[in-house]
């Protein structure tokens, strides 16, 4: 370890001394990047530039994906850019309420994540967060909302969000599946209040606030959704 001279010393680890508290920070950040929660490309960002004296410690360094991080220097680099052009975080925290984080195979969203919508601040970016039930594509949705789920969904009282893409597997032979028509007919005859997310995600907040989540939650969130990306293969 090398501390340079000057006004204010800074901390500049050798290679392999590097390469372990990178290591560190990755397990610490939940191995996500930390501006958008991509878990592919990861690399580890100096908050503070290495050119500005910025220490190579972990309360200088956070975990982002390649696009965010060539995103952050662009910002830096550019100052006409800067200048004039917002960023996506301050947008989606102007103009987004609520965004889509975790996603659980229960048809019951607020049995899975009890605590939506919430705030995250160590992702001050986004106002609200909330959690989704799986349905990506046809066969996914029609395992979600098949009859027995949707009856334990009624009794138990609960909630769904279940997001999906209509173009992946819902058509067959030009006309839209039979069992998908079933379900969907079944479904609506039910005493069930069929709104969009966002009104959920509202009365939820107006009814009980919204929740700033702690570390103990958000690790409890995350070894729950990481159990069902393991053994159910959700999103």
């Amino acid at each position: 370890m090398k501390a340079s001279s000057g006004k204010r010393s800074r901390i500049r680890l050798g290679a392999d001394a590097y390469h372990g508290l990178h290591q560190e920070i990755l397990k610490r950040d939940g191995w996500r990047c930390q501006a958008c929660g991509s878990l592919r490309g990861l690399e580890v960002h100096h908050i503070q530039r290495r050119s500005q004296s910025g220490k190579d410690s972990e309360g200088n360094l956070i975990t982002l994906c390649s696009n965010c991080h060539r995103a952050i220097h662009t910002y830096w680099e550019e100052p006409t850019v800067r200048s004039t052009t917002p960023g996506w975080g301050d947008l989606c925290r102007e103009r987004i309420r609520y965004c889509r984080n975790f996603v659980f195979s229960n048809l019951n969203t607020l049995r899975m994540c009890p605590w939506m919508p919430y705030h995250d601040p160590e992702r001050p970016w986004v106002n609200r967060w909330f959690a989704g039930s799986e349905g990506a594509q046809g066969s996914a949705f029609l395992k979600a909302i098949r009859e027995t789920n949707q009856d334990q969904l009624e009794a138990e009282g609960g909630a769904s969000i279940l997001y999906t893409h209509f173009g992946h597997g819902f058509v067959e032979g030009g006309r839209l599946k039979s069992e998908f028509v079933h379900l969907m007919e079944r479904l609506s005859k039910k005493n069930g209040w069929f709104v969009p997310s966002s009104v959920i995600l509202d009365h939820l907040a107006a009814e009980r606030g919204v929740l700033t989540l702690d570390a103990s939650l958000r690790r409890s969130l995350e070894w729950r959704w990481l159990e069902e990306k393991i053994f159910r293969g959700t999103s």
